[in-house]
């Protein structure tokens, strides 16, 4: 949970998550889920592959703005 420090702040309204990672061998898989009322929700998913001394990662997060239905994406390689 996070709150907004100022009570200036336009949406000063608490931000609340959660975060499961899950690990199969080499594999861990991590989801998230964030939402902020009236201002957006944002959905993570990670995975981390370990092979030896290296670890190759791949996450993807998607927002959702409150109210407007338009999805925004990013992708992180």
């Amino acid at each position: 949970m996070s709150t907004a420090p100022s009570a200036q702040s336009v949406n000063n309204e608490n931000t609340y998550g959660v975060r499961a990672s899950y690990t199969l061998d080499n594999l861990r898989v991590t989801g998230q889920l964030q939402t902020r009322k009236n201002v957006a929700d944002t959905y993570g998913l990670m995975g981390v592959y370990t092979l030896g001394q290296n670890q190759f990662a791949l996450s993807y997060e998607m927002r959702e703005k409150d109210g407007t239905g338009n999805p925004t994406g990013a992708a992180d390689f």
